[in-house]
């Protein structure tokens, strides 16, 4: 499986690529839309996600 992806549009559609990692402790958020150079990265403290991790298992 790939980690990345290009997109290709017609025009001026505007695309917004969102990238997810959980973690146990914190899960980061990355958005860009190719407007900036760098995506905004946003992290999150997540309490419940030890209580969601047999889930995963």
């Amino acid at each position: 499986m790939r980690t990345d992806q290009t997109f290709t549009t017609g025009g001026e559609e505007t695309v917004l690529a969102v990238s997810l990692e959980l973690a146990a402790a914190k899960w980061k958020l990355a958005l860009h839309d190719g407007r900036r150079e760098k995506p905004a990265v946003h992290t999150v403290a997540q309490p419940q996600a030890a209580a969601c991790k047999p889930c995963w298992t």
